[in-house]
């Protein structure tokens, strides 16, 4: 006996105790030994078990998230844990996801490995209340004999199978049941606690896999609706501002009749009643020009592109400007010599620099001045076009939303400045596809800063 317990103590598991030995209390001490080495050695083999069996969880839950979809899931989920567990068929099944019955159903036998099948709808419906009854309780049901009575395991006869044990376990999210996991073989069976609580981890995974193609898919439709959403928003806005020009064209056509006198002469609150017209109706062109160009911008490229000289292109932008400046009590001070032209389409790039002395112009105080500034970049490849103003500038939690349409600052809002929120979008539009960069940096109450930077013509460079 001391010396079995000593062999036991050195992790032997082949030391046992003669039992038929000694007098009749050794004897008996000897089986009480051997009785407690029995007991010790189950203990360790379930624990050896589990131990397996968690590797096993981790390894498989780790293929169900890398699965391409639910059904992969499924294959994976009734394949790995009846192989683990030795079992003899194996049953996966979704009842009802997004309140639409679904049916998917895979099921894995030892001989014929897995096949993937849709459950009949009046089958489906029989069982989608023991899924739920699962659900609410216990959420796992072991039946160590007698599953393939009727009634017993909530999945349809054929997939069912002749199973006469079976571990059962549901899985969903929160309140709502998916369907089930079962694992059954084709004799009596004791299930272990590291059984049931095997097969619930993987149902556990299977309900994370279901909920999350069940997000992806809302997340999908919704984004497909967003897109189509913005397809028709598009669609309308060029529509409606193709149809505005024809009416846009023949008020304007009549405002110039009025102005030239065709109508008989002008009083002089006649005369500042129609130049209140004309204002507006510049306005809406321009509206409408912003409107269309950002449309044309969205299929990419620049129509028309040629060499463009920087140089007369700012002095342009300048004299269209001067007159606003000046009726606003504001300074414009502008230079550009940089001598080398840009490629690209002269009608947007002056639409550019009208934008941007426009805004600054529109921003900055009487008193105040607004610089525009021309220089080649040091490596000589690119030609910068830096516009800054002495203006209310823009808050700084409100910059990253200057690009999005329509969108004003709540300064400018607030103090009532005229615009539309598109000036700052069709510049950036613009300039990208020219394949320049824009950057602005601004300080509230003190001014703002915007910097274009536009690639020099190819054959400007080469001369140079």
């Amino acid at each position: 006996l001391r010396n079995t317990c000593r062999e036991q103590a050195d992790g032997s598991r082949t030391a046992w105790a003669a039992e038929d030995r000694g007098a009749r209390e050794v004897r008996e001490l000897a089986r009480g030994l051997n009785a407690l080495t029995a007991t010790q050695h189950a203990l360790l083999d379930e624990q050896a078990y589990a131990l397996a069996l968690a590797k096993t969880t981790r390894e498989l839950a780790r293929r169900i998230q890398d699965a391409g979809d639910v059904e992969a899931a499924f294959v994976l989920a009734v394949e790995g844990v009846g192989i683990s567990l030795a079992a003899d068929r194996g049953s996966c099944m979704v009842s009802r996801v997004g309140g639409v019955d679904t049916g998917l159903c895979a099921t894995w036998t030892r001989r014929q490995g897995v096949a993937q099948s849709r459950v009949p709808a009046a089958a489906l419906r029989a069982v989608q209340d023991d899924v739920r009854r699962l659900w609410r309780g216990d959420r796992c049901l072991l039946v160590e004999a007698g599953a393939g009575d009727d009634g017993v395991l909530p999945l349809p006869r054929d997939c069912a199978g002749g199973v006469e044990a079976a571990i059962v376990a549901a899985f969903g999210t929160g309140d709502t049941p998916y369907g089930v996991l079962v694992i059954g073989t084709h004799h009596a069976q004791c299930w272990t606690p590291a059984q049931a609580g095997f097969v619930q981890g993987i149902a556990a995974e299977l309900g994370r896999a279901v909920a999350a193609a069940e997000v992806a898919r809302a997340r999908s439709e919704h984004v497909h609706r967003l897109e189509e959403l913005d397809r028709q928003k598009d669609g309308f806005l060029s529509t409606v501002s193709h149809e505005l020009r024809t009416p846009l064209t023949s008020i304007n056509g009549y405002l110039e009749l009025l102005e030239d006198g065709d109508a008989g002469s002008l009083s002089e609150e006649q005369a500042r009643m129609l130049a209140v017209i004309e204002r507006n109706a510049v306005r809406l062109r321009g509206l409408i020009e912003d409107l269309l160009l950002i449309n044309r911008m969205r299929d990419g490229g620049t129509e028309n592109a040629e060499a463009v000289d920087v140089d007369r292109l700012v002095t342009d932008a300048a004299e269209e400007m001067a007159p606003l400046a000046k009726a606003k009590g504001v300074l414009l001070d502008v230079a550009s010599m940089t001598g080398v032209p840009v490629n690209g389409n002269r009608a947007q790039l002056a639409r550019v620099l009208t934008n941007l002395l426009s805004n600054s112009v529109k921003f900055t105080p009487p008193g105040g001045r607004v610089r525009l500034r021309t220089l080649r970049a040091i490596d000589g490849g690119t030609v910068r076009i830096v516009c800054s103003d002495e203006g209310m500038g823009i808050p700084a939690a409100e910059q990253e939303k200057l690009f999005t349409r329509f969108f004003r600052a709540s300064n400018a809002t607030r103090a009532e400045v005229p615009g539309t929120g598109l000036g700052l979008v069709v510049v950036k539009g613009i300039v990208e596809a020219h394949g320049g960069r824009l950057q602005l940096s601004s300080t509230e109450g003190v001014g703002t800063t915007v910097v274009v930077e536009l690639p020099i013509s190819v054959a400007a460079v080469n001369r140079a």
